[in-house]
């Protein structure tokens, strides 16, 4: 073989090696590119995950604040010496929860453990009442199935009554309470409309309208 076509042996195979380097050139290029690209996007999506943990909690303390002290409102207008609820959001199981707690002198109580029956009956009220203004339903109906079953007294019954006024007109919610028995006269006398299911001598029901 001649020197010269020895040379332009070693120039092509030159040639593809240099056209080798300028691929593996321009994949580096890529990849380098692509990796930066991926940790701007990593740090994007950090970011963007923090600010919605940031809104998350921010609303989980709005509606804490919100429904403890609409709770505890509608305690305080019904009892002279109140609990305050206490509305937390914890973590179990990957999961969110709430804890309802009641308060009062400093002290931490279950609802269920450490409370009578009427508190817990104008507590789970108000309670229902709170949750129906956060869902912002187009259906301004709440009904409730002898709602205070556990209140006794007449004055619970008339400040109960005018609870019931209150945030029926505060919330532009309509309340269709069902009840048994006619539980106290105070209660009833807030109401717009009155209907009373009864049967006859025959066994057949009947309503009578607007009885007050």
């Amino acid at each position: 073989m001649s020197v010269e076509t020895e040379l332009t042996s070693l120039r092509s195979k030159l040639e593809q090696e240099r056209g080798k380097l300028l691929q593996l050139q321009g994949d580096k290029i890529i990849t380098e590119t692509k990796l930066n690209i991926n940790l701007e996007l990593r740090v994007d999506i950090e970011e963007a995950q923090l600010i919605m943990q940031t809104v998350f909690q921010e609303t989980q303390n709005q509606i804490s604040d919100y429904v403890s002290d609409l709770v505890s409102s509608a305690l305080e207008a019904v009892f002279d010496e109140p609990y305050q609820l206490k509305l937390e959001f914890v973590q179990r199981r990957g999961k969110t929860e709430a804890d309802l707690k009641f308060t009062r002198d400093g002290s931490e109580l279950d609802p269920m453990d450490a409370a009578g029956g009427g508190t817990i009956n104008v507590a789970s009220f108000a309670l229902r009442a709170s949750l129906w203004s956060l869902m912002k339903s187009s259906r301004n109906v709440l009904l409730l199935d002898e709602p205070f079953n556990f209140l006794h007294s007449e004055e619970a019954h008339r400040r109960v009554s005018e609870l019931l006024r209150s945030l029926s007109e505060e919330l532009k919610l309509q309340i269709i309470l069902v009840t048994g028995e006619v539980e106290s006269e105070s209660i009833i006398s807030q109401a717009n409309c009155v209907f009373r299911l009864y049967k006859n001598e025959k066994g057949i029901t009947q309503m009578e309208d607007n009885i007050i």
